[in-house]
């Protein structure tokens, strides 16, 4: 149940606060991805400080830091189809307009991180607790 609920809540925060339909594969990339990073970043590598320095000889984050990369290029792919839209078409107020125009964020990767900050916080907190 906590699984489907979390593409549900990635799906529609994707769609409201992003202006970006997700297709179905980009959600399941994300719900997966992310627990692999969260496992990888929040549980083991603070449980094991050694991870952080080693990591590089094992498997599994590497794997987290692979998908870590690949949900960046995600979000790139989120502000590029947010730059091709219409100006007459974006919506005011939402959190990709805020981010995307403000000059807090001087740089493309300062903006895709505060994106992706948003996917992790939103689709964590909601799900579960919709769950």
């Amino acid at each position: 149940v906590a699984e489907e609920i979390n593409g549900i809540v990635i799906s529609a925060l994707s769609e409201t606060a992003y202006e970006y339909k997700l297709s179905e594969e980009e959600m399941k990339f994300i719900t997966a991805s992310l627990r692999l990073a969260m496992v990888e970043f929040t549980r083991k590598s603070m449980v094991i400080p050694l991870r952080k320095f080693l990591g590089w000889l094992i498997p599994e984050r590497r794997r987290a830091i692979a998908e870590t990369d690949k949900l960046f290029k995600l979000v790139g792919k989120i502000m590029d189809a947010y730059r091709n839209k219409e100006p007459s078409t974006k919506v005011e107020g939402t959190i990709i307009k805020l981010i995307m125009e403000s000059e807090a964020f001087p740089t493309e990767q300062e903006k895709a991180a505060q994106l992706l900050e948003f996917i992790v916080a939103g689709h964590d907190t909601t799900a579960y607790s919709i769950s």
